[in-house]
């Protein structure tokens, strides 16, 4: 029985550190942020986290279950201290790798969104002077095909790897005034 667990524990962190490692490499850090992300709908976080989330459950169970064959304080304080790196990893690699234009602030997204929920007009370089670029702009995507004419700035993206998403969108008409705003907070 204890080799068992042993195998299990070990299998089930070898698996979960790889799909892990993948997922935040190819899928996480290296993918392109757009607006025509099918996740931009959907939310972040598909099957990938579901099943990363169940290797890492079954990591932490058979490792804190495999702690009481043999007490030895160096190999138990090591399963204790992997159960608790693979429950760091996870919370890091589904929550940690939102990304925000380089100049963002909340803050002044917030002011110019205050600006123009009181009726002012505000214009691309008035955003640009307070957020900086965006990550992404475009005039035909999926977030304004309901807009043919207006373009469509992004300041935060969240990988396909990832679970939630504080989206936050703006969006302008043809003469670079400000027309509307995006700004939900996922899950």
């Amino acid at each position: 029985m204890k080799k068992v667990i042993a195998i299990a524990a070990i299998t089930s962190v070898t698996l979960f550190i790889l799909l892990t490692l993948w997922e935040v490499t190819v899928n996480g850090m290296f993918e392109v942020p757009n607006l025509n992300a099918d996740h931009f709908v959907a939310g972040a976080g598909g099957l990938s986290i579901r099943v990363r989330f169940w290797l890492g459950l079954a990591s932490v169970v058979s490792l804190l279950t495999w702690l009481p064959f043999r007490f030895k304080l160096k190999p138990t304080l090591l399963k204790i201290g992997a159960a608790v790196l693979v429950i760091v990893i996870f919370a890091w690699s589904a929550l940690g790798l939102e990304r925000f234009s380089r100049n963002y602030s909340e803050d002044q997204f917030s002011a110019i969104v205050n600006r123009f929920s009181s009726g002012e007009l505000v214009g691309t370089d008035q955003v640009r002077q307070k957020l900086g670029e965006p990550l992404v702009s475009a005039k035909q995507d999926i977030l304004v095909k309901a807009r043919p004419h207006e373009e469509a700035w992004l300041y935060s993206y969240m990988p396909s790897c990832g679970y939630g998403w504080q989206k936050r969108v703006i969006y302008f008409d043809s003469q670079g005034k400000m027309t509307d705003y995006l700004c939900m907070d996922e899950p």
